[in-house]
């Protein structure tokens, strides 16, 4: 693939449509072309799978029917469909182009409706890249541009060499920084939608006012201005922490394996790492497993004892439990964390290996969560909230830390609240995680709500730094959740009649969509509306502070890179 060259004259909407369709004036840019192959087999072993379980019902029956057709006639018809869906895909690929003009991400796609998308870089997220199986084996990339608004924002441009991959992550990443900067001084002007779709030739719809990326970014605008903030999870568009030596780990045999995949920033210092062999151990306590173990077992005995109706019967819940077991494997394989300047970099995955950054200032909640096994390993799970993610994205893709002991908890909660990770504060997250009933620093539930939490009224309770609200409970599954102050989008105070008569009421937190979901129920009513109180004061104190920020100007727009020179002869450079 070629780069890009500086900007243009701007034609008018009808030369732009039609350059988009054809993909020739300004800077429009083609996918790979292995893009229509990658794009075709997935159609393909879906009509394979159909055709396997179709067949697998009845295979006499099956047979029977493909003599009487005729297989001459069953294979031109599989080479005709092979026909159809690759020359769709070829369509498809020659019409898909994209660039990058000004400020803004535009994708035009479509065969027969045509649609073509124009993202804000203002509003975007993250950049992450995605290796695929079948991509990776052929030095292919996928990139996610993740945008403000949750599900089904995101913008992919798949695929693309790895060389051409990692440079126009680069090229967004340094236009985004540059957009954001500039946005700063209209952050309290009218917005405007994350993302403009617009189908040439048959309608337009162009998001105005109130978008669907508004509120989370209006809540990161918020953040910023909002006072003294630290790290990424207590403040947007605060420099990355200091890389402390002894907060570093030396590189691990999962990160050089994951580098070997093809993970980004392999010259970062790894933060942290999670060993395989706890990876397979985790998965093996986990209840998932044994179901798995026990549906197996329930099939190999009917199928011995000759009731092979109990070996059907159980296939189906076999192959769910499988399928996750499965994907927790792959999607903990090789878990890592690299500290760079762009924010936190997670990479994980063993068939799909995933590279994503989390950008400074866009983590807004972590909840610490473990189970009975887990707690007599003193193994953790954190999982975060990334504002722009939404809750519709993979699991994966919100895990901080998918198996980690206190160090590694500690060194997570370093890199994106490294306030927290502090002597001091770091005592009260450990006393959050171990302690129940009257502990220093917690306001804990009253006795009388033992009535409503039998098992869990000793370990309900919460705390407050300068710049975290930390809430505790559950005592199966210990609960955990760290919310930035400056973070939350509301909060809300709620007692039902019984509450009411033994003088309780619960708080629920908003924050944007994501796993993290923190409450605190039946408090003392006078706790509560303290705690009410004093997050209404902070959430009005930052929503002043937005107000009176003073305006910043826009700065230079970051230059796209010159076109790399094609060599005069491939077969000698390649030579």
């Amino acid at each position: 693939m070629t780069g890009v060259s500086g900007a243009s004259a701007s034609p008018g909407p009808s030369q732009q449509a039609d350059d988009a369709d054809s993909g020739e004036g300004g800077d429009w840019q083609r996918l790979h072309p292995a893009t229509p192959f990658l794009r075709s087999w997935a159609a393909i072993a879906a009509l394979a799978a159909i055709i396997w379980y179709r067949g697998f019902d009845s295979v006499p029956d099956t047979l029977e029917a493909a003599r009487s057709v005729g297989w001459h006639w069953i294979a031109l018809s599989f080479v005709a469909f092979l026909t159809v869906v690759f020359a769709w895909a070829f369509i498809w690929w020659r019409r898909a182009h994209f660039q990058i003009k000004g400020a803004a991400l535009e994708l035009a796609t479509g065969v027969l409706f045509r649609q073509r998308r124009t993202v804000r870089l203002d509003r975007v997220e993250a950049v992450d890249t995605i290796h695929p199986l079948v991509a990776r084996l052929l030095g292919l990339v996928k990139l996610k541009v993740e945008v403000a608004g949750g599900s089904d924002s995101a913008v992919e441009l798949a695929y693309l060499k790895a060389s051409d991959a990692a440079r126009w992550r680069q090229v967004i990443l340094a236009r985004v920084a540059a957009a954001k900067q500039g946005a700063l001084g209209d952050a309290h002007g009218a917005g405007a939608g994350a993302d403009v779709e617009t189908d040439v030739g048959v309608e337009t719809d162009v998001g105005a006012g109130a978008g669907s990326g508004t509120d989370t970014d209006a809540d990161a605008d918020r953040t910023e201005g909002a006072g003294p903030v630290r790290g990424l999870l207590a403040g947007g568009g605060e420099p990355a922490p200091t890389v402390a030596p002894s907060a570093l780990a030396p590189k691990t045999a999962e990160t050089a394996l994951g580098e070997l995949l093809g993970d980004s920033d392999s010259e970062a210092p790894e933060l942290f790492a999670v060993p395989t062999s706890r990876a397979l151990a985790a998965l093996a306590l986990s209840p998932g497993a044994w179901l798995t173990v026990a549906m197996a077992l329930v099939a190999i005995g009917g199928l011995i004892w000759g009731e092979p109706r109990v070996a059907v019967a159980v296939l189906p819940a076999l192959f769910g439990f499988a399928a996750t077991v499965r994907s927790r494997l792959v999607s903990d394989f090789g878990f890592s964390a690299k500290l760079t300047d762009r924010g936190l970099t997670l990479s994980h995955g063993l068939t799909t290996r995933i590279s994503q950054t989390v950008a400074h200032g866009r983590v807004v909640g972590v909840e610490l969560t473990q189970g009975p096994i887990w707690r007599r390993l003193g193994w953790w799970r954190a999982n975060m909230t990334v504002a722009g993610y939404g809750i519709d994205d993979s699991d994966s893709q919100s895990v901080l830390v998918p198996i980690g002991n206190p160090d590694i908890i500690r060194r997570a909660i370093w890199a994106i609240a490294p306030a927290l990770a502090q002597p001091e504060d770091w005592d009260l997250v450990i006393a959050a995680m171990t302690g129940k009933g009257p502990t220093p620093g917690f306001t804990v539930a009253p006795r009388r709500s033992r009535l409503f939490d039998p098992l869990a009224w000793r370990r309900n309770g919460f705390a407050a730094t300068s710049d975290m609200l930390v809430l505790r409970h559950g005592r199966l599954f210990h609960h955990v959740d760290l919310v930035a102050h400056e973070r939350i989008q509301g909060i809300e105070l709620h007692s039902g009649p019984l509450d009411r008569h033994w003088d309780l009421a619960s708080v629920t937190i908003s924050l944007p969509d994501g796993p993290v979901t923190p409450s605190i129920h039946h408090l003392a009513t006078s706790d509560a509306r303290s705690l009410f109180i004093t997050e209404s004061e902070r959430l009005n104190a930052a929503m002043l502070a937005l107000a009176a920020r003073p305006a910043v100007p826009a700065p230079a727009p970051v230059p796209l890179p010159a076109p790399e020179p094609e060599p005069e002869n491939r077969g000698e450079a390649e030579g």
